[in-house]
């Protein structure tokens, strides 16, 4: 169908661009347009448009008489005359309609592929033989022993590469020559070459195509040919009476992918991909590696050309030689200096000098009392010790050391005292306090109270189950800056507290 590009653009009235407005397209019977964004309408439009942000539309659409509307700010514009013609010269330069080719319209497409090497086995690449690359030119000879047996070492020759012709392809020109009836006939008339089936004619500028002289062998030649209107000869045919041809001609400059060339990936998945560029492939004992068949090499009935099989040292073949004879000891590297070494003792290690074991660790040794066990027994120790999760069973102490006491900071809401960081903690009362007790564990613990410059400060006691001496919880010291030192005990149940005002 005939397309024809229609492009505009809408600005203001001082020209500026008027972006991301839509532009409706109807046809004469006031139905939407149907648009594309190329001339072969392969790529449909949307309908409505919109302008860009140099306020500039475009679209492609079939010959025809269409309007145009738009509204910008609130106000409508309407072109109701859009005519859209068909531009030849504008149709001819453009790229042809998508479309295929089969290979034989693609040149020397056929002969480059007819060139290439079928898939062996894809994925896959070539043994060596004898350690020997069967890439490049040149021949592997392959020989047996005196008799047969194993493969000796492979002789190279100089590479060669033989190509086997058995006929040659000749072009005559003889002074006359008659084509007879159902043969085929190549001549020359003028500039050209023509060609022809059951044409009889006497001429002295046909050419003869001497057929290959050994069966199999193959011809291949390139040949121009004339389109003949009478089939007698050469002729022509006006253009107007040729159908389906482009709208120029030859077509424009244009490429194609694979997959619009009919069959070609085909023919591609059934070559051999490249081993190694630039190599070829030698032969073996002067039999080429290429085609069907196979190639037996056998040696003779003898003894092989190597020293000695896998089947001889190796019997049952666990991969370990069977059995060694025997060795110089000349030839045996890293030995001691005489075999078996001469007498001799040695010391005992001390905790000053090495023997057995080191000095270090003789020493460690001595630090060990004789009956020691993993688990020990009476201990004496001397100095600051740290015993985390230890249990002692009775232990005499002589002096226990707490360690700095732990402010709990200042209160005057809820607060909570966790004796699980000092045994000794200290609170600075601001304001009235509910102060909630944890332990981790059975023992004695205080807590020192002290009131802020303002006093008065009463405290709530949680976590607390008995009082010492009364039934309620003791008083405490309420005058500014004083303070009470209040004692718990917890017996893993229970917390039991005391509390004694000071200078009070």
């Amino acid at each position: 169908m005939s397309m024809q590009k229609y492009k505009s653009n809408i600005t203001t009235t001082s020209g500026a661009a008027v972006r991301n407005v839509p532009v409706t397209v109807f046809k004469e019977d006031s139905t939407l347009a149907t648009l594309y964004r190329d001339r072969y309408g392969q790529v449909p439009a949307p309908n409505p448009l919109q302008t860009g942000a140099d306020g500039t539309f475009s679209f492609y659409a079939e010959n025809g008489r269409y309007s145009l509307r738009t509204t910008v700010e609130g106000v409508t514009i309407t072109d109701d005359d859009v005519v859209l013609l068909a531009d030849p010269a504008e149709q001819a330069m453009g790229p042809p309609a998508p479309h295929t080719h089969p290979i034989d319209d693609v040149t020397g497409l056929q002969l480059a592929l007819d060139g290439k090497q079928p898939v062996l086995i894809p994925g896959t690449t070539l043994k060596t033989i004898n350690g020997n690359s069967l890439l490049g030119a040149g021949d592997l000879a392959i020989v047996g022993g005196d008799g047969g047996g194993g493969l000796a070492n492979a002789v190279f020759n100089t590479p060669v590469l033989r190509v086997a012709t058995a006929g040659q392809v000749l072009f005559t020109l003889p002074a006359s020559y008659t084509v007879g009836n159902g043969s085929l006939a190549v001549y020359r008339g003028g500039q050209r070459l023509y060609i022809g089936l059951d044409y009889a004619e006497t001429s002295s500028t046909q050419v003869t195509l001497v057929a290959p002289a050994a069966e199999g062998e193959q011809l291949l030649f390139v040949i121009g040919v004339e389109v003949s209107t009478a089939g007698d000869g050469p002729g022509s045919t006006a253009w107007d009476d040729i159908t389906g041809k482009p709208a120029s001609f030859p077509p424009s400059a244009h490429t194609h992918p694979i997959s619009e060339v009919t069959g070609l990936q085909d023919e591609l998945d059934a070559k051999q991909p490249v081993l190694v560029p630039g190599t070829t492939l030698k032969t073996i004992n002067g039999n080429s590696l290429l085609g069907e068949g196979d190639l037996a090499i056998a040696g003779g009935g003898g003894g092989g050309g190597g020293d000695m099989y896998k089947a001889v040292y190796d019997s049952d073949n666990d991969g370990v030689v069977d059995a060694a004879q025997s060795a110089p000891w000349s030839g045996i590297a890293g030995k001691p200096g005489t075999f078996p070494p001469s007498a001799h003792s040695h010391d005992a290690a001390t905790t000053s000098a090495a023997g057995f074991m080191s000095a270090a660790d003789k020493a460690k040794l001595d630090g060990i009392a004789a009956g020691a066990t993993a688990n020990a027994g009476d201990v004496t120790l001397n100095g600051a010790q740290t015993l985390t999760n230890k249990t002692l069973t009775s232990p005499t102490v002589d002096v226990v050391k707490f360690p700095v006491q732990y402010s709990a900071g200042n209160s005057g809401a809820a607060v909570t005292v966790n004796f699980a960081n000092g045994q000794k903690q200290s609170l600075t009362l601001t304001g009235n306090a509910t102060v909630t007790l944890q332990f981790p564990g059975v023992g004695n613990y205080q807590l020192l109270l002290t009131q802020d410059a303002t006093g008065s400060r009463t405290v709530t006691w949680s976590g607390v189950s008995r009082y010492v001496g009364s039934a309620t919880a003791p008083a405490i010291n309420t005058t500014a800056n004083n303070s009470t030192v209040v004692s718990i005990y917890f017996d893993g149940t229970n917390a039991w507290l005391a509390a004694s005002k000071v200078n009070a």
